[in-house]
């Protein structure tokens, strides 16, 4: 396990390569052409609102907060469950950030939870210190969403009003 002393510059040397991979795919995604249907770099499929230069600023408006994802799995002490509630307010930021960049179009809302929990699931594997992979982040991501289905229900069903038909 890494120290709890690390400073800055050895935390981001650990948190980096994994910021920049998440990065990378995200914009590999959106450049692989062609995408029937989607937006790729030819075209905008099905999607009038979107282009790509629309995803490339997206992107660009949400890189940041991988990082932050990473960094809030490293610091993340106790039960996996408990890392959903760290990571929820990053999330909301990034599709602040996103929908701001946007002019409120949903370019990468999905992005941003999926590669969100990779790279909380991805930092709190690099604490351990130990190698990983593929397996033992999808085992992670799934012990961080243990429950969260259920208990996002339960919240809902003690609202009222909860459509305006």
């Amino acid at each position: 396990m890494y120290s709890l002393f690390l400073n800055n510059r050895d935390l981001n040397s650990l948190l980096l390569p994994l910021y920049e991979a998440a990065v990378s795919g995200m914009l590999l995604e959106v450049s692989t052409t062609p995408k029937p249907g989607l937006v790729d770099r030819n075209n905008s499929g099905a999607h009038r609102d979107m282009d790509f230069n629309l995803f490339m600023r997206s992107t660009a408006s949400i890189s940041f907060y991988m990082y932050e994802f990473a960094k809030a799995g490293f610091n993340h002490d106790g039960d996996l469950k408990e890392l959903i509630y760290k990571i929820k307010p990053i999330g909301i930021k990034a599709e602040e950030n996103m929908f701001k960049e946007t002019h409120g179009v949903n370019t990468q809302k999905g992005i941003i939870y999926l590669m969100g929990l990779v790279c909380s699931a991805s930092g709190f594997l690099i604490k351990q210190g130990n190698p990983f992979n593929s397996e033992d982040i999808c085992s992670t991501v799934s012990n961080i969403c243990k429950d969260q289905v259920e208990d996002e229900l339960k919240s809902i069903s003690k609202k009222e009003n909860l459509s305006s038909g």
